[in-house]
């Protein structure tokens, strides 16, 4: 993502910063953060870079962890597109599991009253 921030955007190479620890998204913005804050202060304007489709999830973590950045999207071939948005939206699922369940649980409840409204009408 550094070659494509630079190559591809025209960032200057010392703009950018690699975070090479991570195991998931979480950690790489937190890692992100604190490298960044480290190397520009406190008061640091940020972007990241990562794959098209992992942008918006990215920036949820991101928010999460407490880093201040934006994110810009790589181009992605479109053979992997399908794959990576069923991937990214289950991931979404995943993080807000209780608000989801909420309304799944809601669904099925409507849907039962629905259903013994019409076998004792």
């Amino acid at each position: 993502m550094q070659r494509y921030a630079v190559h591809e955007l025209g960032i200057p190479l010392a703009d950018t910063a690699v975070e090479s620890q991570s195991r998931n998204t979480l950690e790489n913005m937190r890692f992100s953060a604190q490298l960044i804050t480290q190397r520009f202060g406190a008061n640091y304007r940020a972007i990241f870079v990562s794959n098209g489709y992992h942008i918006f999830r990215a920036g949820l973590v991101a928010r999460q962890a407490g880093f201040r950045a934006n994110g810009i999207g790589a181009r992605t071939a479109r053979y992997f597109l399908p794959n990576a948005f069923l991937r990214e939206f289950a991931a979404i699922m995943v993080m807000h599991k209780r608000l989801y369940l909420t309304i799944a649980g809601i669904l099925v409840a409507l849907a039962i009253m629905q259903a013994a409204l019409h076998l004792f009408s």
